[in-house]
C-alpha cells in the first residue's frame, strides 16, 4: 500500500493490547488524556507508532 506510517491505540489501562504493539515494534508516543467517555468516565488512551524505515530495519 506503500504506507509510511502506521498508528494504533488502546485504553490506557489494557495492558495486553500495549504488549501486543510493544511487540510488534511500535513506539508509544504519548497519552491522550480522557479522549473517550466509557460509561460515565473519561478514559486515557496510549498512542503507538511505526514507521516504514523503522520496520525494515528491524527485518533480517
Amino acid at each position: 500500500m506503500g504506507l509510511n506510517r502506521i498508528e494504533a491505540r488502546c485504553n490506557s489501562e489494557n495492558f495486553r493490547s500495549e504488549k501486543v504493539m510493544q511487540r510488534m515494534g511500535m513506539t508509544l508516543e504519548g497519552i491522550i488524556r480522557e479522549e473517550l467517555k466509557i460509561r460515565n468516565e473519561y478514559k486515557s488512551q496510549k498512542l503507538y507508532s511505526i514507521l516504514r524505515s523503522e520496520y525494515l530495519a528491524s527485518r533480517p
